[in-house]
């Protein structure tokens, strides 16, 4: 198999998990109750100063997890692109994927040590396929 095709699907595995990530944002439950109520409610009612600003704490949640999911499709189309240079040129591609290589352990890392078995499993799965990718590049472009 070549190479590009696994940068291509290392585009759709990192597409998916940006994907699942920003339905994750948008599907909660209408009414929390409980724990949950009362900690949301306290991370938007909480605002504070910041740089000229007033933020709350949900403000920066919600904020940083659009740009997760931003960053996420953005590695995704680098992926796709990084898979078109790879078919020409592979050499060419190799740092590129390496650098996807290198950010996938990070996701795979960050998923463990902080969240839960979706992120975990999405960060193994591109972490593996890149895997891959990166060595049959090694390999062609050693041709």
């Amino acid at each position: 198999m070549k190479g590009w095709l696994w940068l291509r699907a290392e585009a759709v595995v990192i597409g998916l998990f940006a994907l699942g990530h920003t339905l994750g944002m948008i599907v909660r439950p209408a009414h929390p109750t409980g724990n949950l109520a009362t900690v949301l409610g306290d991370m938007q009612r909480y605002r504070f100063p910041i740089m000229g600003m007033q933020r709350s704490y949900w403000q920066f949640y919600h904020g940083f997890a659009l740009i997760v999911s931003l960053l996420l499709g953005i590695c995704a189309v680098i992926a796709w692109q990084a898979g078109d240079i790879a078919r020409r040129e592979p050499r060419r591609a190799l740092p590129m994927a390496l650098t996807l290589e290198a950010g996938a352990l990070g996701l795979l890392l960050l998923s463990l040590r902080y969240f839960f078995i979706a992120p975990i499993v999405f960060s193994a799965l591109a972490l593996a396929v890149q895997t891959v990718a990166v060595a049959l590049l090694r390999r062609a472009a050693a041709r």
